[in-house]
C-alpha cells in the first residue's frame, strides 16, 4: 500500500494539471512519476523480506506488473481515460504479454468493466468492446460452479489489499478454460473504493497437469498395492517406507507389523551380508538384483528376489517376489544337467576308448555303469549281452549273460555267475524277449516275501526288487540290455525317469555305432586319400601340361612373328618406293595378308589368356575420345578403299580423363568397326558414345562413370537363328560366312570377355539384311570431367588413312643419335636398316649379346635395338652386362636400350624392363611403333636434363 500513498503524493509534488489525462505528458512528469513507482515497488519488496520472509517478498516481486498497471491507472482521475491511451499496460503493443491480460471494473455491482488488455480477444474470444458494452458478460461467462465464490470474495475486496482467485471461464468458442485473476482495489485520497484493477492468466496447462499428476500418484498408489508381487521403497538403511499387502502375505506378517522392521530383519542370518552388499550396489549403481534366503513368520524358509531401482538419493523401489518354488525346480533342473552332464562324460569316455571297447568281453567299462548308476540314484546298474552258444544235444541255445555289474553300497556282495553263464529266455525272461525285440523297455518287481526267495535268478544276482531294463540294438539286431535296479520292491518307475533311462542307453548305442561308423569313415577317408592324391598328380601333370601348352603358344609366337617381321617390313618400305602400280597391288594384298595372319595370332594369344584366366587388365589414364578417333583413323584406309563413309558423334558429357587399360578398349573397337567395315559394302559405319554417372563400387570411392560405345553399320546383318552362336569362340554366324569373309571367330568372343573384365558387356541388334549395332560399355573412375569438346560434332565425317605414320625425314638432322642394332637374323637387320635409313639413322649392327657388349665398351652409342634371343648371349644378359659396366664408370652416359622380340606373352615386358631395357617392341616391327619408341627417349632425356643441377 505504499505505493498508493507515494503516488498521490508525486502527482500534488509535481502539481500536475487535473486534465493529465487530455494532455501531453512532459518527459520529466513522466519520468519522475514512473520512478517514484519503482521506488515504492523496491520498498515493498524490502518490507515483505524482512516482514514476512523470502516466499512473500517474490509475491510481492510477482505483483509488480500490477503496480505498474496501477501506476498507469492512478495517474488519470477519470477511469474512461484509460480507453484513449495508446501506451498504457491495458492498451499498449509491446509490455502486455500474449497469455495475459489486464483489466479495470467498477467497484459495485453489477460490477461494470470499464477498460481491458486488446488481447482479451486472444484469451477469452471476446473483443474490448464486447465486454465494456455489456457489463453482465464477464461475470456471465463465470462457471456457475465457481461464480458465487467469487462473487462472495469481490463484496469484501475493500478489506484486502489483493485477491487471488481461480475458476473456470467459458470461451467464446464454446470451450471451458481455467483462469487465475488477481484483484486490487483502487481508493481515493479519502480511502473510499473507487475500482478495482486486475491481472488474469490462462492456466489450463498448469491444471490439466496438476490433474495428470493426481492421476499418476492414484495410479502408481494402485499399482504398488495391487501388484501381484510384494513391493516396497526403502531408505538408505533399509527401513521400509512404504509397502503393499501382497508382502504381508508373502512373509506372513501383518502390514503394520512388517513395516516397524528392517528389510534386513527378515533375511537369514546367512543371507543378510550378501544382503547388505546388495544394499551397497543398489545405492552406487542406482539398480541392483540378488536371490536371498528369508524367514517367513512361521519360521519356515523361502526364497525372494529383490529388484531393486532408485527414486532418488534416500529412496529406493524394491520388487519382492516369492521364487521358493521356482528355486526348488531349478534345483531339480540343475540336477538333472548335472545328471545329463555325467552322462555326457560317460559317452565322451566310451567314445575315447577306440575300436577295441566293442568287444563283448568287456562292451562298456565299468567307469560308465558307476556314471549313470550315481546320476540316476539307481542302487545297481548292469550290462547284459545276447548270447548264442552250441550244444551237442540241443543244438544252438540262445540267452543272455550278465557281464558288468556296479552296485551304489561298496561292502554289498560283488560276486556274480561267471560271465559264461547263460540265462535262457524261458519263462518270464521269454515275455522280456519279445518286448526286447519290440523295442520297449521291461520293468521287473519282486514283490513276495523276501523269506521265500527272488522270483527271478537275475533280480536275486542283481539284488534288487524292481528293476528297469532297456534293450540295446546293434544293426538292428538285439545286442543286449542295460539294467537299472533298486532294493525298493513299491519303486515307481516314472515318466521322466523312464525318458532319462531310455535316452542313456540310446546315447551309449549311439557312441557304440559312432565308433563302428568311425572306422568306416576312416576306411573311406584312406580311400579318399589316395583319390585326392591321385588327383593331385593329375593337377601336376595338368598344370605341366598347360605349362607345355603356353611354352609352344609363346615359342610359336616367336616363330611366327620373326618371319613376319621382315615380311611386312621389306612390303612397307617397297610401298614407301616408287613402284609400279600392278606390284604396288601384289605388295598390298602381301601386306593384308601378313596383317591377317598377325592378327590370327594376336587372336590366339589373347583367347588362350583368357581361357585360362591370365588376362590382366592394366589401369592407367587415359582419354577415350582420343582411343575413337586414333581406331577410326587406323580403319579409315580400308572404309575409304571400299567407298564408305565413317563418321561418330561423341557426347560433349563423356569425361576427359580415366583409368582403364587403353590397349584392351583399343582392342574392341578395332575388332567392332573392323567386322562393321568387312560385313558392310554400301553406305558406311556410324559411332557413337556417351556416358552416364554410377555409384563406385563396393571398397571404391570418387566419382565413376559407365562409358558406353555404339557401331552400327548398314551391312549384311545378322539372321535372328544365329544370335546365340554370335559370341561363341571359333565360331560365326554362318560358315559360309567364314568363306567369304575370312577370320577366326574370336573377335567377338575376346571383346566380350574384355568388356566383362572392365565392368561392362557387349549387346548386339541386328536386322538381316539391312544391318547391325554393337553396343559396348565399360566401368571406370573419373580422373578428370568433360570438358569443352575440340573436335567435329555429330554429323561430321572423318575419313583417315592411318596405315602409314608420318614420317619425320629430317629427325636425324633435328637429333642425330649413333645406333647400336643387336639382331641375329639377317633379314631383319636388313628390314631395321632400311626402315633407319628413311628416318636418316646410319646403324651399326652386330650377332650377339657378346658382340654388343664389346661394341658398346669400344665405343660410344645414344640408342640400342637388342634382341632378346641371340646366339651366346641373350638380350637379358647383354643388358645386365652393360648396365654394370655404367656403374663402374663414371661420368658415363645412360645407354638407351629398347627391347625388340617376338614374344608377345604375359610378363615379357616386364621380364625385359626388369633386365635394365628402357622400352619394348614386339615383332613385326612397324614403323608407327618405331618412330613413338624413338620420341619417348627424346622425352625422357629432356625430362632428364630438366631436373639436372
Amino acid at each position: 500500500m505504499l505505493t498508493f500513498v507515494i503516488q498521490p503524493f508525486g502527482r500534488n509534488l509535481l502539481s500536475r494539471p487535473s486534465a493529465y489525462a487530455h494532455s501531453e505528458v512532459s518527459a520529466r512528469v513522466m519520468l519522475l512519476h514512473n520512478g517514484l513507482s519503482i521506488i515504492g515497488a523496491a520498498l515493498i519488496w524490502f518490507i515483505l523480506h524482512a516482514w514476512a520472509g523470502t516466499d512473500a517478498a517474490l509475491c510481492g516481486l510477482a505483483s509488480l506488473p500490477i503496480v505498474g498497471f496501477l501506476s498507469a491507472a492512478l495517474g488519470s482521475p477519470d477511469p474512461m481515460d484509460l480507453n484513449d491511451r495508446t501506451n498504457d499496460p491495458i492498451h499498449g503493443n509491446s509490455d502486455v504479454s500474449g497469455s495475459t491480460l489486464f483489466f479495470r471494473f467498477g467497484a459495485k455491482d453489477p460490477w461494470p468493466i470499464l477498460a481491458i488488455s486488446p488481447n482479451c480477444q486472444t484469451l477469452l474470444g471476446f473483443g474490448p468492446q464486447a465486454f465494456i458494452h455489456d457489463p453482465t458478460l464477464w461475470f456471465s461467462r463465470i462457471d456457475p460452479v465457481d461464480k458465487p465464490r467469487l462473487l462472495e470474495d469481490l463484496v469484501d475486496i475493500a478489506s484486502t489489499d489483493r485477491l487471488c482467485s481461480e475458476y473456470r471461464f467459458q470461451h467464446a468458442k464454446g470451450h471451458t478454460i481455467w483462469v487465475r485473476d488477481e484483484y486490487i482495489p483502487v481508493f481515493d485520497n479519502a480511502g473510499t473504493i473507487t475500482e478495482v484493477v486486475g491481472i488474469r492468466w490462462d492456466i489450463s496447462k498448469w491444471k490439466f497437469t496438476e490433474e495428470n499428476l493426481s492421476v499418476t500418484e492414484s495410479q502408481y498408489r494402485a499399482c504398488i498395492d495391487f501388484a501381484p508381487d510384494g513391493v516396497a521403497v526403502i531408505d538408505q538403511h533399509g527401513d521400509f517406507c512404504h509397502l503393499n499387502e501382497t508382502l504381508a502375505k508373502i512373509t506372513g506378517f501383518s502390514t503394520f507389523a512388517l513395516a516397524q522392521q528392517t528389510l534386513f530383519d527378515r533375511m537369514h542370518p546367512d543371507a543378510r551380508k550378501d544382503g547388505y552388499t546388495w544394499l551397497d550396489r543398489l545405492r552406487q549403481e542406482k539398480r541392483s538384483r540378488g536371490e536371498f534366503r528369508f524367514v517367513r513368520k512361521n519360521g519356515a524358509e523361502q526364497y525372494l528376489s529383490l529388484n531393486g531401482t532408485a527414486l532418488d538419493g534416500a529412496h529406493y523401489l524394491v520388487f519382492l517376489k516369492d521364487i521358493t518354488n521356482e528355486r526348488v525346480a531349478r534345483i531339480r533342473v540343475e540336477r538333472r544337467d548335472q545328471l545329463l552332464h555325467a552322462l555326457v562324460q560317460s559317452m565322451n569316455h566310451l567314445l575315447s576308448l577306440g575300436d577295441e571297447g566293442l568287444d563283448a568281453s568287456e562292451p562298456i567299462p565299468h567307469e560308465i555303469l558307476e556314471y549313470l548308476g550315481r546320476a540316476l540314484e539307481v542302487d545297481v546298474a548292469f550290462l547284459a549281452v545276447c548270447t548264442r552258444t552250441h550244444s551237442d544235444t540241443e543244438g544252438f541255445d540262445e540267452g543272455f549273460s550278465m557281464v558288468e555289474v556296479w552296485r551304489d553300497d561298496p561292502d554289498s556282495v560283488q560276486a556274480i555267475y561267471p560271465r559264461d553263464h547263460i540265462y535262457r529266455w524261458h519263462g518270464e525272461a521269454g515275455s522280456w524277449r519279445n518286448r526286447f525285440y519290440d523295442k520297449h523297455y521291461v520293468i521287473a518287481r519282486n514283490e513276495c516275501n523276501p523269506a521265500s526267495g527272488f522270483c527271478h535268478p537275475l533280480l536275486q544276482e542283481a539284488q534288487a526288487k524292481s528293476l528297469f531294463m532297456v534293450p540295446m540294438f546293434l544293426r538292428n539286431e538285439l545286442w543286449g540290455f542295460m539294467g537299472f535296479g533298486k532294493n525298493d520292491a513299491g519303486q515307481r518307475w516314472k515318466l521322466v525317469d523312464r525318458r532319462i533311462l531310455t535316452a542313456a542307453v540310446d546315447s551309449i548305442m549311439l557312441a557304440i555305432r559312432n565308433r563302428i561308423a568311425s572306422r568306416e569313415i576312416a576306411r573311406t577317408n584312406s580311400q579318399l586319400q589316395i583319390a585326392i592324391e591321385r588327383a593331385n598328380r593329375m593337377a601336376i601333370e595338368s598344370e605341366k601340361a598347360n605349362r607345355a601348352k603356353s611354352d609352344f603358344l609363346a615359342n610359336m609366337s616367336h616363330e611366327i612373328r620373326t618371319p613376319m617381321n621382315s615380311i611386312l617390313g621389306f612390303t612397307s618400305l617397297l610401298l614407301d618406293s616408287d613402284i609400279q602400280n600392278e606390284h604396288r597391288e601384289w605388295l598390298e594384298m602381301v601386306q593384308t595378308s601378313g596383317k591377317a595372319l598377325l592378327s590370327l595370332v594376336n587372336g590366339i594369344l589373347d583367347f588362350s589368356k583368357i581361357e585360362s584366366g591370365k588376362m590382366e587388365i592394366e589401369s592407367r589414364p587415359m582419354r577415350f575420345r582420343t582411343c575413337v578417333e586414333e581406331v577410326i583413323g587406323i580403319l579409315g584406309h580400308e572404309a575409304s578403299r571400299k567407298g564408305l563413309f565413317v563418321c561418330f558423334d561423341l557426347d560433349p558429357g563423356i569425361p576427359n580423363r580415366v583409368v582403364s587399360d587403353e590397349a584392351r578398349i583399343k582392342e574392341i573397337l578395332l575388332n567392332l568397326i573392323g567386322n562393321a567395315i568387312k560385313f558392310t559394302h554400301v553406305g558406311g559405319i556410324t559411332v557413337r558414345a556417351g556416358s552416364d554417372p554410377i555409384p563406385p563400387p563396393r571398397d571404391q570411392s570418387g566419382n565413376w562413370s559407365e562409358i558406353w560405345c555404339e557401331i552400327e553399320d548398314t551391312g549384311i546383318g545378322i539372321p535372328d537363328d544365329k544370335m546365340d552362336r554370335l559370341f561363341l569362340p571359333f565360331s560365326q554366324a554362318d560358315t559360309s560366312t567364314t568363306r567369304r569373309y575370312g577370320g577366326t571367330g574370336l573377335g567377338l568372343a575376346i571383346s566380350r570377355s574384355l568388356c566383362r573384365k572392365l565392368g561392362g558387356d557387349v549387346e548386339v541388334r541386328s536386322i538381316e539384311g539391312k544391318g547391325s549395332a554393337f553396343r559396348f560399355t565399360f566401368m571406370a573412375p573419373v580422373l578428370e570431367p568433360a570438358l569443352t569438346p575440340k573436335f567435329p560434332h555429330a554429323g561430321d565425317t572423318r575419313v583417315s588413312n592411318a596405315s602409314s605414320a608420318p614420317l619425320e625425314p629430317t629427325m636425324a638432322d633435328i637429333r642425330p643419335l649413333r645406333i647400336l642394332v643387336a639382331e641375329d637374323n639377317r633379314i631383319n637387320q636388313k628390314v631395321l636398316s632400311l626402315i633407319l635409313k628413311k628416318m636418316g639413322y646410319q646403324a651399326e649392327f652386330v650377332e650377339n649379346g657378346r658382340q654388343a657388349v664389346r661394341a658398346i665398351t669400344d665405343g660410344m652409342f645414344d640408342l640400342v635395338f637388342m634382341d632378346v634371343h641371340m646366339p651366346e648371349m641373350d638380350g637379358y644378359e647383354a643388358t645386365r652386362k652393360i648396365r654394370k659396366i655404367e656403374e663402374k664408370a663414371e661420368n658415363r652416359k645412360r645407354l638407351h636400350i629398347i627391347a625388340l622380340t617376338a614374344h608377345a606373352m604375359k610378363g615379357d615386358r616386364e621380364k625385359c624392363l626388369e633386365a635394365g631395357m628402357d622400352d619394348y617392341l614386339t615383332k613385326p616391327i612397324q614403323l608407327p611403333a618405331l618412330i613413338t619408341a624413338i620420341k619417348a627417349m627424346r622425352r625422357d632425356e629432356d625430362q632428364v636434363g630438366s631436373s639436372a643441377p
